[in-house]
C-alpha cells in the first residue's frame, strides 16, 4: 500500500468501485486488480451490498462481470505521474514510492519529498498515514496533529525547521530518470524562509541491492544541526 497524505496505513479500497472505475477509463489493470482484491479477501463468490443504495445497485449490476475477470496485479516496472509528481518503482524484491508536489494538496500532509520502501512485500520505511478524523483534523489546528507534520515523515528537519503549509511550499526541479531508476528533486522551497535554505537536492536511486538516498544542500548562516528523520 502507498498511503501518502490522509490515506490509511492499511487499506485497499472497494473492489467493485475500482472495477467500475476501470471500466470507465478502459483500464484492464484496474479491473484485474479489483478481482485480485476480492479473491484476496475471500469475497470472490459472495456479493455483499454497500451501505450506499446507489452503489449497491451498481455493484449488483457489475458483479457478474467481475466474476469473469482474471485476477492479476500490475506488472509495470514503474509508474510516474508528472502532473502530481508521484512515483512508484519496482526493482528486484523492492518496491519504492516517493512524491514531490506541494503543501496544500487535497488531504495534505507537509511531506514534499517523502518516500516509502518495501522489501519482499514487507514495509521497511513507512508513512504513518492518518489517525481517526476529528473536528481538529479539518480545522486551523490541523498541523498541530503529529501525523500531518514533516518531522513524522521520511524527511529532514533543516536548520531547526520542518516543512510549512501552503501552496507556495513546493518541490522544484523534479525529475524521474527511468533508465537509472532515479528520482530527484529540490525540497528546499517546501520549508519556511527562516530555514535559510538555498537548495536541498535529494535523490533516490533504487537497485536490486537496495535504495541509495543522497542529499546535497546549501544553507546560509546555519544555526542548528540538521536532523534526518526516518
Amino acid at each position: 500500500m502507498v498511503n501518502f497524505a490522509d490515506a490509511s496505513a492499511k487499506g485497499g479500497g472497494d473492489p467493485l468501485l475500482i472495477y467500475r472505475y476501470g471500466q470507465d477509463v478502459h483500464s484492464t489493470e484496474m479491473m484485474q486488480f479489483a478481482r485480485y482484491m476480492t479473491d484476496l479477501g475471500g469475497k470472490g463468490a459472495d456479493f455483499k451490498p454497500s451501505r450506499d443504495i446507489f452503489r449497491a445497485f451498481e455493484d449488483l449490476r457489475c458483479f457478474p462481470q467481475l466474476q469473469h475477470t482474471q485476477a492479476a496485479l500490475p506488472q509495470n516496472a514503474f509508474k510516474w505521474y508528472p502532473e502530481t509528481q508521484f512515483l512508484y518503482l519496482k526493482k528486484g524484491g523492492f518496491f519504492f514510492a516517493a512524491k514531490g508536489g506541494f503543501n496544500n494538496e487535497s488531504h495534505n500532509h507537509n511531506d514534499v519529498g517523502s518516500f516509502i520502501l518495501y522489501q519482499d512485500q514487507q514495509p521497511l520505511f513507512i508513512d504513518a498515514g492518518v489517525g481517526t478524523y476529528t473536528k481538529k483534523t479539518f480545522s486551523d489546528d490541523r498541523y498541530s496533529i503529529w501525523t500531518m507534520q514533516g518531522a513524522y515523515h521520511n524527511l529532514p528537519q533543516i536548520n531547526g525547521n520542518d516543512q510549512a503549509f501552503g501552496k507556495e511550499y513546493k518541490a522544484e526541479n523534479v525529475v524521474f530518470l527511468p533508465e537509472q531508476n532515479k528520482f530527484q528533486l529540490d525540497i528546499g522551497n517546501a520549508y519556511p524562509k527562516t530555514a535559510n535554505i538555498e537548495l536541498w537536492n535529494r535523490s533516490y536511486s533504487l537497485t536490486a541491492d537496495g535504495l541509495t538516498i543522497a542529499d546535497e544542500f546549501k544553507i546560509k548562516n546555519p544555526t542548528q544541526s540538521n536532523i534526518v528523520h526516518f
